[in-house]
């Protein structure tokens, strides 16, 4: 989060997905990449990861509200 509330997106994104990569199971870090990528316009992108972190923990309520402020986006 720190990356990205500073406005240094890119960096925010690759701390993210090197994240993922070493703890795939983690539905909080998806949900954040969602963030990231919405941010950066990627809508799509950003609207199957948020799902994925829904999959993952399917109470997570902040997935869901990013969810639709992703779908509303698009």
């Amino acid at each position: 989060y720190l990356y990205l509330t500073i406005g240094e997106v890119e960096k925010a994104e690759l701390a993210i997905r090197k994240a993922i990569e070493l703890s795939p199971n983690i539905a909080n870090s998806y949900s954040t990449l969602g963030l990231v990528l919405k941010t950066k316009g990627n809508l799509k992108e950003a609207e199957e990861v948020t799902v994925k972190a829904i999959k993952i923990q399917p109470d997570f309520a902040d997935a869901y509200l990013n969810l639709g402020l992703i779908q509303r986006s698009l």
